[in-house]
């Protein structure tokens, strides 16, 4: 990739903040899927946790675009 391609990813991923929320939501899924297969006893906590985790990136990046 020729260096403009590397800074217009670089630019689309650190400065388009619906981008951010992707990432760090696909970052969420994966961490909670990693938690809940190695704990599977207690698989309801993870559910309630991952969901509460997605409300709060949703809710933060609501009140960062006001």
């Amino acid at each position: 990739m020729s260096p403009l391609n590397v800074r217009c990813l670089q630019m689309l991923i650190f400065d388009v903040p619906e981008v951010k929320l992707f990432l760090l939501i696909i970052a969420e899924i994966i961490l909670y899927l990693i938690a809940y297969l190695r704990n599977r006893k207690n698989k309801d906590m993870y559910i309630r946790l991952f969901k509460v985790s997605v409300l709060m990136t949703l809710l933060y990046y609501i009140s960062s675009r006001m």
